[in-house]
């Protein structure tokens, strides 16, 4: 189907908006934003829902960032906090790839949960097993940790639980996947070695994407171990593993090879011997 003069406009001017949240996320995922960054998206909450044919109210619903969020943020000129301004971004942009997505001509094709995987591990193996590797370590020191702890307190006796939960996904699901990498060094052409570590990542990602639904919003309160749990919703995510929103604004903070200086950094920490 042809699109009519009329148009053409609101198609261009969405293409543009994703384009600019586009670039905007990318900077502001760095873990900081200054005032350019504010006045940028300020002018993005202020055009959307008119660009993007929804209003403001379903816009901040969707980001789950408080029903007046994208009425009031420009007009009052607010700084939002850094994981607010990136679940606003992240809507936006997920808002006009669907619009577009509805344009003949400009279809978007998403690649599979499974397909995304595969192409990062063709792309990244050395490093995502260094990473797994690492941060099946770095889980298990956390397991040892908690049990040195031993709280009398029944709510954090409880807390400790839910933390070693946490660890064990991590520690279980790093270490298989680690596997899974290892063995793609002797074959790496081989299809059912690929298939076999991608379900693996696939699996370890809904594991831990289960266990944040419950315990996501507890989990951002555990200041000592949060870095900890930052790197592995990051190295998930880098592994393309399909995250929820909650992880996936988690993950943004620290991403790619920002995962390793961190997790390089934790252990230069740590005591000798």
């Amino acid at each position: 189907m042809r699109l009519r003069p009329d148009q053409l406009q609101p198609v261009a001017q969405a293409k543009k908006l994703r384009a600019e949240v586009i670039k905007l996320r990318a900077k502001v995922s760095e873990g900081s934003y200054g005032d350019a960054e504010l006045r940028r998206f300020w002018r993005l909450a202020e055009t959307a829902g008119l660009i993007l044919f929804v209003s403001n109210t379903e816009l901040s619903e969707r980001a789950g960032v408080g029903a007046n969020f994208f009425s009031t943020v420009a007009r009052d000129k607010r700084r939002p906090k850094l994981h607010n301004f990136l679940r606003a971004l992240t809507v936006l942009l997920e808002v006009a790839n669907e619009r577009l997505a509805d344009v003949d001509g400009d279809q978007i094709i998403e690649k599979s949960g499974s397909e995304k995987i595969s192409e990062r591990i063709r792309q990244d193996r050395f490093s995502l097993l260094q990473l797994a590797r690492s941060l099946a370590q770095v889980a298990l020191d956390e397991i040892e940790k908690l049990d040195a702890e031993r709280p009398n307190d029944p709510e954090r006796i409880s807390a400790h639980e839910r933390q070693r939960e946490l660890f064990h996904i991590f520690a279980d699901g790093f270490t298989r996947i680690a596997r899974a990498l290892a063995v793609l060094e002797i074959d790496r052409a081989e299809p059912a070695k690929l298939r076999k570590a991608t379900k693996i990542v696939e699996a370890v990602g809904e594991k831990f994407n289960k266990w944040w639904k419950k315990n996501g919003d507890e989990a951002i309160d555990w200041s000592v171990r949060i870095p900890v749990i930052t790197a592995g919703v990051a190295a998930l995510g880098w592994a393309g593993a399909p995250m929820a929103l909650g992880t996936s604004i988690v993950a943004a903070l620290v991403g790619g090879e920002k995962v390793m200086n961190v997790i390089s950094r934790r252990s230069s920490k740590a005591p000798k011997g």
